[in-house]
């Protein structure tokens, strides 16, 4: 067994990638922006990608055999090659991508279903995982004709996945300002706003707020009063619970599912679900959900680990 440090294992990855890359001519490079630091001259030695750095707009512009794309001039090299990878991979799936302005794509997949994102890795890393490839294991059977709560929406990848496996209604809670705005455009590209509802609500109860400079919510203090609180959960029971027990949850929140899982605000909705998906942040989580789970009654709990204090869930009652 061959043992490597942090940085060998990090060039190991790298070469594999670019390698990967080059057989599929994706890029080819000339890139003088990239050699500050060593994985920088990792991308420059392989001819991985042809680049420029427009100073005057203060941007990074990229050119790979998938089109040109524009980022923040501060993307890692890390961050390029995780967006170059899971677009790669995107590409074999959609029927169309076009670059709709400096930072923003237009994906199309088959049955017109189109998605416009942002040129940032964790817009593509979702759209493959959560839409094409599925990563929740929903079935057909498991989806079709049941309310679904999809907290934590993002873009829409995972309410549009929904409707796809015959969801008979969608609630989508998306409370950054960026993804909510994608959100609600995605909803209106596809004519589905009589099927899936966005709505910019906060899921919390004294730890979580909304960061409209971030793709996520962080774990600051919750801004929102205790009124607003209440009327956000009854607005979501009154959406959501009249069909009783015909309720499926997915729960994606960077955090939040120890305040959904142990506070009592939720109790209703979590007892009137028939399956619950989605992530755990942490170990401390990990614990906390499964307990909660089995205390409601979930006769099965599927727990994968995805990487440290990391996990996918899957419960069905």
């Amino acid at each position: 067994m061959i043992l490597m440090d942090k940085k060998e294992k990090l060039q190991f990855i790298l070469f594999s990638l670019m390698n990967f890359f080059r057989k599929k001519n994706l890029c080819e490079c000339n890139c003088k922006y990239y050699e500050h630091n060593f994985i920088d001259r990792v991308l420059l030695n392989m001819n991985f990608i042809s680049c420029t750095h427009n100073i005057h707009d203060d941007k990074l512009v990229v050119k790979t055999g998938l089109g040109t794309f524009t980022f923040d001039k501060n993307l890692s090299p890390k961050d390029l090659l995780i967006f170059i990878f899971f677009l790669a991979k995107l590409s074999k799936y959609a029927e169309n991508l076009t670059v709709a302005d400096d930072f923003k794509l237009v994906i199309k997949f088959p049955n017109n279903i189109v998605f416009n994102i942002l040129t940032k890795p964790s817009y593509v890393e979702a759209l493959y995982k959560v839409f094409v490839k599925n990563e929740y294991n929903l079935s057909l059977d498991e989806v079709e004709g049941k309310n679904v709560l999809d907290i934590g929406a993002f873009f829409g990848d995972s309410s549009i996945l929904f409707y796809k496996l015959g969801a008979k209604k969608i609630v989508a809670i998306e409370p950054s300002e960026f993804p909510y705005n994608l959100l609600v455009e995605n909803i209106y590209s596809n004519g589905l706003a009589n099927k899936i509802i966005p709505l910019k609500l906060y899921i919390g109860s004294g730890d979580m707020k909304a960061d409209n400079k971030s793709d996520f919510v962080t774990t600051v203090k919750y801004t929102a009063n205790d009124r607003e609180m209440t009327n956000n959960i009854k607005t979501l029971e009154k959406l959501l619970i009249a069909d009783n027990d015909n309720l499926l949850i997915k729960i994606d929140c960077e955090g939040c599912e120890k305040v959904f899982f142990t506070g009592n605000e939720y109790s209703d909705l979590i007892r009137n679900s028939r399956i619950i998906v989605g992530e755990i942040h942490s170990n401390e989580n990990l614990v906390l959900v499964r307990e909660s789970l089995s205390r409601f009654k979930f006769r099965e709990i599927k727990i994968k680990r995805k990487s440290k204090g990391f996990y996918l869930f899957k419960a069905i009652r």
